[in-house]
């Protein structure tokens, strides 16, 4: 006889077979309890007991780099690093050799990196959806001790006064004496230098010769050598369109050059425009560029208001493996409204970001607020918000949080009481990620608002 016994199927028909009883716990009337549930087969019912544990949080990562962009050294903690989950409370973060890590739940977070040093004192705001990322690079704080250095000298021939000078290795630069000596500490490690001899007309760098040097491998102190006279290059010509430029705005024009391992775009030339427009840009000459390198062209164009007590700027970035005629078109203009500053006892700011369609691949938006001691800028809080934090809204509010009662905080994160706010809001858009180097096609559209802000009553 065959006998059915819900998940004890198989072990009640092989007792059955066998001319015994049914085997304990497998009784073939439980389809007629009210409360049995719906037999099954043995394979369906170990499928049925597995069930899947439940969704866990997405996990966000921050990792804080105190040499800052492009984020490849090492990591270090922040003074005070805290998250909020939302729209909910801010919760400081512990982390580990400069990377912390949290849950979120909602679909979007925020996060404050904060750095307190006197006057050096700073806080980072972001503002984003999980979607963007879940893994976010800020710069971080200033270490009581450097990282190592090598010491690189540097010895330049081939050129005479009224001629200067300029040496770049890496992201460090140094104007060489009158004997074109120059002396510079820069991290170990892979890095390509400039070097440049230039005459200042007009209060503008005019390239005279440059010398694209090759990659030093900096694991200890080094000494180089370069003649101008005989290894560099005059700086190539090539002609420019500016579009969009508005005849009440002045412009400049500045020519720039990257390679694999200089970190930043080394300066080539920088010209300024009252009357006229740009009609060509400088770059290193042929002979003495490398397939990997680019150059950079970047267009700004500039008006003051002042009957709004504002400076209104707008810049085309374009980065380009080949040489040739170039075309650069400006964004249209952008503008908000002025932030609001309080008289509590933690100044807080509020800021209304205007929201609009990316033009390029993304597009974010970002707020520098800070108050001023004896003429420094100080006490600075910068504000980066990405537009999935809207939610779809056409425009975004922000006010900076009152973190004073997490551990770590201190009174030198905030802005300074009963003081004008400086602030600069700028909206960039990207053909790449914003911590993207400079690569050939990449494209950088920026508007940039500043003006200053009086606190107002409570």
């Amino acid at each position: 006889m065959r006998t059915r016994c819900g998940v004890c199927g198989v072990m009640c028909m092989v007792t059955a077979l066998g001319g015994g009883g049914l085997a304990a716990g497998c009784g073939d009337d439980s389809r007629e309890r009210p409360d049995a549930a719906v037999p099954v087969d043995a394979a369906v019912a170990d499928v049925a007991v597995l069930e899947p544990p439940p969704p866990t949080a997405p996990q966000v990562a921050i990792r804080v780099y105190p040499n800052g962009f492009p984020y490849t050294g090492p990591t270090a903690n922040a003074s005070l690093v805290a998250l909020q989950d939302g729209d909910g409370e801010w919760r400081p973060l512990t982390g580990t050799d400069g990377v912390y890590r949290a849950e979120v739940k909602s679909a979007r977070y925020a996060v404050a990196v904060m750095c307190g040093r006197g006057l050096e004192s700073a806080t980072r705001l972001y503002y984003q959806a999980v979607s963007d990322t879940a893994e976010l690079h800020t710069l971080g704080c200033r270490r009581e001790q450097e990282d190592a250095q090598v010491h690189v000298s540097m010895r330049v021939a081939g050129f005479k006064a009224p001629q200067h000078a300029e040496i770049w290795v890496g992201p460090t630069s140094r104007i060489g004496d009158v004997e074109g000596r120059v002396e510079l500490d820069v991290r170990p490690g892979p890095a390509e230098y400039l070097v440049k001899s230039y005459l200042v007309e007009n209060g503008a760098q005019v390239p005279v010769k440059l010398y694209r040097g090759p990659t030093l491998e900096l694991t200890t102190n080094q000494i180089e050598e370069v003649d101008l006279g005989i290894q560099g290059v005059g700086a190539e010509r090539h002609p420019l369109v500016l579009l969009g430029r508005e005849k009440s705005e002045t412009a400049q024009l500045d020519s720039s050059y990257a390679t694999p391992h200089s970190e930043v775009a080394w300066p080539i030339a920088s010209e300024s425009f009252v009357i006229g427009d740009p009609t060509s840009y400088a770059t290193i000459g042929a002979e003495g560029r490398r397939p990997e390198d680019v150059s950079n062209l970047t267009a700004t164009v500039s008006r003051t208001s002042q009957l709004e007590s504002r400076t209104y700027a707008r810049t085309v970035q374009v980065a380009r493996a080949t040489s040739g005629a170039a075309t650069l078109q400006l964004p249209a203009p952008w503008t908000l409204t002025s932030p609001l500053v309080d008289r509590a006892m933690v100044p807080r700011v509020t800021v209304v970001l205007p929201l609009t369609a990316p033009t390029l691949a993304r597009s974010d938006y970002h707020v520098e607020l800070s108050t001023t001691q004896l003429s420094v800028p100080a006490n600075t809080i910068s504000l980066t918000v990405r537009p999935s934090w809207a939610e779809g809204a056409g425009t975004v509010t922000i006010t900076t949080p009152d973190l004073s009662q997490l551990p770590g905080w201190s009174p030198d994160l905030a802005l300074r009481r009963n003081m004008p706010v400086d602030w600069t809001a700028t909206r960039t858009d990207r053909s790449l990620a914003d911590d993207a180097l400079p690569v050939d096609g990449r494209v950088i559209l920026e508007n940039r608002v500043s003006g200053r802000s009086f606190p107002t009553p409570r």
